[in-house]
């Protein structure tokens, strides 16, 4: 019998592991983060990058509240430490997961906390 493929680990895994990642300091976890939420449980390849609102990736869509809830905490920690790197991409016609995470996590801060988070 023939059954769809399952990556291992789960997104949900892939995801929790790197949220713990990032709480223990590691900032750019988030940018590993935005992109492995682009995988559902049959993906053979990472999804679009280039939704720049995290709520409607697979990772978030199939995320319990408390996972979205340390999603927006990372999202936020990341926006105010991430780095951009744009010394190594701009004006050379290429991008950085870095700078695209940072673009996604922006947008989805409007959609979710408009209004309620101030940068200092």
């Amino acid at each position: 019998m023939y059954r769809d493929p399952q990556i291992e680990p789960p997104p949900e895994e892939r995801i929790r592991l790197l949220l713990d990642d990032f709480d223990h300091g590691n900032i750019e976890a988030f940018t590993r983060l935005s992109r492995e939420m682009t995988l559902t449980e049959n993906s053979i390849q990472y999804g679009n990058s280039f939704i720049p609102n995290l709520k409607n990736l697979p990772g978030w869509i199939n995320s319990q509240p408390e996972v979205q809830n340390r999603i927006i905490s990372a999202a936020k920690g990341f926006i105010v430490q991430g780095e951009p790197n744009t010394d190594t991409w701009l004006n050379n016609n290429s991008f950085s997961y870095s700078a695209l995470a940072c673009h996604r996590d922006t947008a989805f801060n409007q959609v979710f906390k408009k209004g309620s988070f101030t940068m200092q």
